[in-house]
This record gives C-alpha cells, structure tokens and sequence, in this order.
C-alpha cells in the first residue's frame, strides 16, 4: 500500500490556483502540485448545465496529509 496519493481539483482562475497551491506548500500538505492550463468544464449547477474556464490542479501528498488538505480545500474553495 502507498504512502502517498494524487488528489485532484479546479480553481476557476489561475490566480487563485496558485494562491491555494502556495498555501499547501507553505503548510506542508503537498510536495508539488501542478496546475494545468484552462480548460472548458461543463457541469450540472442548480439544475441547469453550465460551462466555465478552470484550471485543474494535480496535488501530489502523503496520505496521512488527505484530511488537512480536504479541510483546506473546504476553508478555500
């Protein structure tokens, strides 16, 4: 079994795409996260389907950091 694991989100901006990954850094939830370029996500929102640019963000970790990096995603996001 591995100690780490590959979590991934969005960000709607790459501005604070960059500001949500320094802060893990800085915090010691990840060791190195990417950000990939915008993309187009479609989704469902309140019943009606939506389109937006997002950047998704690929956050490498130890698996003992899961629950502090989903708190910070909750607290941030």
């Amino acid at each position: 079994m591995s100690d780490y694991i590959i979590a991934l989100t969005t960000w709607p901006d790459e501005d604070g795409a960059k500001a949500f990954a320094t802060q893990l850094l800085e915090k010691h939830l990840a060791a190195c996260i990417n950000i990939l370029p915008a993309m187009t996500s479609h989704y469902v929102w309140k019943g009606k389907v939506e389109s937006g640019t997002e950047h998704q963000l690929v956050i490498k970790t130890r698996k003992a950091n899961q629950s502090a990096l989903e708190q910070a995603l909750k607290q941030s996001h």
